[in-house]
């Protein structure tokens, strides 16, 4: 068997490839059924985790996948590993718009109940601006329209104006489709909340409909942070934190918690209908400065 690194390189980059081509046939947007996680499932959310899940077979990978749209498949009798795909985050955006920045979710752990520190593969594809970010035990590399980059540790920064942040706001995704997400009234109040009307003073505010392509902008240095939750079978943090924390990024809870010894099939259960906020950082100071702010603000 190939190596667990080559294999998840070949799987992130088999959705890649298909979303570049349903994007230029103009079909990667199509609402095609419901998926398991109860969002409206597009062409490109399906066949992009189609993708993935033949690459698996096809290497016959010994692990259990949780996908968004198609539910738990086992590839093994005897798994050893365990997936989660997200097809594609930012469906809603993709839904209104063919080049709508967003893309697929990958991460590979190395046991059935795995803490988020121990994600061994991470990739998140941007089909629309031709990157896919890939993290692994050996650094952080980005493939930019086929050029690989291993990126550096981020720059630790203090609070103040100076500072951007991207929101998982509605308020700041630009267009998007409404009815493609479930819960997207819950994640809004939340990320309203906790982060929106309380740090509109302090930062500089932006957003984008995809966590995966706003986790991107965070680790390329556009933005300092993300503030946004934990929701819907948490499908998303599996791959930033990987990533994130490799760079000497962070994410943390609304406690300021790292969340790399949490369990994440008990967040998955915990947060499925009780969206929770949630920061990621370029630094544990900076994300422990948001923190202590907010808390101030009680």
């Amino acid at each position: 068997m190939k190596s667990v690194k080559l294999i998840g390189l070949d799987a992130i980059k088999a959705a890649y490839e298909k979303q570049v081509e349903l994007s230029e046939e103009g079909t990667i947007g199509l609402k095609v059924s419901k998926g398991a996680g109860g969002d409206t499932s597009l062409k490109g959310d399906i066949e992009s985790e189609q993708e993935v899940i033949k690459v698996l077979e096809k290497n016959n990978f010994p692990a259990i996948v949780y996908a968004e749209e198609h539910g738990i498949v086992k590839l093994s009798t005897d798994p050893k590993y365990l997936i989660v795909i997200d097809g594609f985050d930012g469906s809603s955006a993709l839904a209104k718009n063919a080049k709508a920045r967003g893309g697929t979710m990958l991460t590979i752990y190395s046991n059935l109940n795995p803490k988020y520190e121990d994600a061994i593969f991470g990739g998140i594809t941007d089909f629309s601006t031709r990157r896919i970010l890939i993290g692994s035990e050996e650094g952080v590399y980005l493939n930019k329209s086929g050029a690989m980059k291993r990126l550096e540790r981020l720059p630790v920064k203090h609070l103040g104006p100076h500072i951007k942040m991207h929101l998982d706001d509605p308020k700041y995704w630009g267009e998007y489709e409404e009815g493609i997400t479930s819960k997207l009234d819950k994640i809004e109040v939340v990320t309203r909340n906790h982060f929106t009307n309380k740090l509109e003073d302090k930062v500089r505010f932006s957003g984008l409909g995809s966590s995966g392509a706003m986790c991107m902008d965070l680790v390329v240095g556009e933005v300092d942070a993300v503030g946004g939750v934990s929701a819907k079978g948490v499908f998303e943090q599996p791959t930033e934190y990987l990533i994130l924390k490799k760079l000497g990024g962070v994410i943390v809870d609304y406690n300021g918690k790292d969340i790399g010894k949490n369990y994440w099939l008990k967040d998955r259960e915990l947060h499925k209908d009780n969206p929770v906020p949630s920061l990621r950082a370029s630094s544990p100071r900076l994300a422990k400065e948001i923190i202590n702010y907010l808390k101030d603000l009680k």
